[in-house]
């Protein structure tokens, strides 16, 4: 799907704005996962080891880990051009952003109730410290947001991430979170250790905001 993508629209895409967002989101990612998977007392989630290759490139961290960061940055950017013209009907819509804003809010806190604090960390670095960053830079720059644009892409983000983890827990079974390690709290499990909260829910906002900043900022690229 990502290179019929980039076969059908090479030459419509700005190749610079895309590769401006892989470098953020590859650095982010690798960031994140290296730290899940080495910073508790055993790694967070661990493989089937007839689903990997077993090449390891950091410590416990498999090269599927990495490489599932540009695969899945191909396929948001992907969403987010093809939706890039759609007009704004959110815009104004004071009730939306205010139920999407409490919303978001609420599960947040809710995270930080049941992350562990190992991932409240994650959450701090990876979710609200980007967040306030690039609230600035739009703001400093006078980046247009389109907010039709931006709920879009936030539901097919949580789309493909949730849908993901289930897909893999309850067919492919390619991996499985560990409950040992201590960056993830017990309190975040659920449907017998087959989901953390963290993981699925905080992973999945932290991916939004850290792709849709970049991307957001790559728009001031010619």
């Amino acid at each position: 799907m990502n290179l019929l993508f980039l076969l059908l629209f090479r030459k419509k895409i700005n190749w610079k704005r895309l590769g401006s967002v892989h470098q953020f989101c590859f650095v982010y990612g690798c960031v994140q996962i290296i730290g899940l998977q080495i910073l508790g007392n055993f790694e967070a989630w661990i493989f089937k080891p007839d689903s990997i290759m077993g090449i390891f490139l950091f410590k416990k961290v498999v090269i599927e880990d990495i490489v599932f960061i540009p695969v899945c940055t191909n396929l948001f950017y992907g969403f987010t051009f093809l939706i890039r013209k759609i007009h704004d009907y959110a815009k104004q819509n004071i009730l939306l952003h205010f139920i999407t804003i409490t919303s978001i809010l609420s599960i947040l806190a809710w995270l930080w109730q049941t992350a562990g604090t190992g991932c409240q960390t994650l959450i701090v670095s990876f979710i609200i410290l980007p967040a306030i960053i690039f609230m600035f830079v739009a703001n400093r720059y006078k980046i247009r947001i389109n907010y039709t644009h931006l709920y879009l892409t936030f539901i097919f983000i949580c789309f493909v991430s949730v849908g993901w983890e289930v897909l893999n827990q309850f067919y492919l079974h390619h991996w499985s979170y560990n409950p040992k390690c201590d960056l993830l709290s017990k309190r975040g499990f659920f449907c017998g250790f087959k989901f953390h909260t963290s993981i699925v829910f905080g992973y999945t906002i932290a991916g939004f905001t850290n792709y849709y900043g970049s991307y957001m900022f790559s728009k001031s690229i010619k």
